[in-house]
């Protein structure tokens, strides 16, 4: 087993490492993309990953998107397992340069340059406006808003649920869209 995972990471460090030609570039960015979502699937499968019932923390990040759209693995029902996508606008607002829990808050509007990260929790970090026009950094924890129901991620109580998407890929027609 340690010599097959080692081959394997081996062969995905050499795909990132190599410079694909331009005709090739999107077939290796689709190839990543197929290569993260199934080592999500393969923790699910090994246990590896908690389910977590109603909370994001049983679930693997796998893309953040324009400033706002949130991309997840979860556990649902059955032992199911489901890639989806979050809009934050619907979530989080800006208030005076801080982000806060907020039903059609569109935070978008006025934050930038947005970032998901990962440290001992899941962290949005944006550039947001204050009240006097000064851009400041304001940063939330996205436990505390962001929930796994039934598979997908879901925000203020339900009332917002995540669509079913690919994980890892932009909406933008350049990749392939939906299962």
């Amino acid at each position: 087993m340690a010599v097959s995972a080692m081959f394997f990471f081996h062969n995905i460090q050499f795909i990132e490492n190599r410079k694909p030609f331009p005709a090739t570039q999107h077939l290796a960015i689709t190839m990543r993309a197929t290569v993260t979502f199934l080592f999500a699937v393969f923790l699910f499968l090994a246990g590896l990953v908690p389910a977590a019932d109603d909370n994001f923390k049983g679930c693997l990040l796998c893309g953040f998107w324009d400033n706002s759209r949130l991309q997840a693995v979860c556990n649902g029902p059955g032992s199911t397992i489901i890639a989806s996508e979050l809009d934050l606008n619907n979530c989080i607002s800006d208030d005076d340069g801080q982000l806060i829990a907020a039903d059609d808050g569109h935070y978008n509007g006025s934050c930038s340059y947005c970032s998901a990260k990962w440290t001992d929790s899941l962290y949005l970090t944006c550039s947001c406006a204050n009240n006097h026009s000064q851009m400041v950094i304001a940063t939330l924890d996205l436990y505390n808003i962001v929930d796994n129901i039934d598979g997908y991620l879901s925000c203020n109580g339900g009332k917002y649920n995540a669509t079913k998407h690919l994980c890892g890929t932009p909406d933008d027609g350049s990749y392939i869209k939906g299962f």
